[in-house]
């Protein structure tokens, strides 16, 4: 039963692990941008699209 259950969840279980990667992803560019503050070094570091680093950055504010 824990089988057909895990099944039936797999996909709610993916979204939640996407959501949950997204948010640390953001929440690390925030801290890293905050220590470095500049986008197109916190983007060469953590090997992200400026764009992404932009974006987690003005979410933050």
């Amino acid at each position: 039963m824990c089988e057909a259950l895990k099944e039936l969840m797999a996909e709610e279980f993916q979204e939640v692990r996407d959501q949950v990667t997204e948010e640390v992803t953001e929440q690390l560019i925030c801290n890293a941008y905050k220590n470095i503050g500049d986008l197109e070094k916190v983007s060469e570091i953590l090997e992200v699209p400026v764009e992404t680093v932009k974006k987690a950055v003005e979410k933050e504010k």
